[in-house]
């Protein structure tokens, strides 16, 4: 089932997108899958990552924890320091029911990292009830 929440349903990256990465983390913050257009910087496989452990983390996307850095005041100012933390869109919790059972990170497709998160978890919705 990871693979298949991959964006391209576990064709190559570059199918989805030129230079993208897409990466899956389990419950545990473990890597299960991951992904790598041959066109896409290395750095797309870290960001990857830590999208989709932020959003199991903080069980949101990561487009919703970074919105928290608008408020001064915000406790998300100190957690981006912690290792694994980043506050980027492109992360999706993967919620099995009400649980969050793990994340999923796309990196590399600015603007649309999101959409290519939730097209992947799309594809297996009605194996996730």
């Amino acid at each position: 089932m990871a693979v298949l929440i991959q964006p391209n349903g576990g064709e190559r990256p570059s199918v989805f997108a030129a230079a993208a990465t897409a990466v899956v983390v389990n419950r545990d913050s473990d890597t299960i899958v991951a992904m790598r257009a041959d066109e896409a910087s290395p750095h797309t496989m870290e960001n990857g990552r830590r999208k989709a452990y932020t959003a199991m983390t903080f069980k949101q996307p990561t487009a919703e924890y970074a919105k928290k850095l608008q408020d001064p005041t915000s406790v998300a100012h100190q957690q981006v320091t912690l290792p694994n933390v980043i506050a980027i869109p492109g992360g999706q919790p993967i919620k099995s029911g009400n649980q969050i059972i793990g994340g999923v990170g796309v990196s590399g497709s600015p603007g649309v990292d999101d959409e290519r998160a939730n097209t992947g978890l799309e594809k297996v919705k009605d194996q996730l009830q």
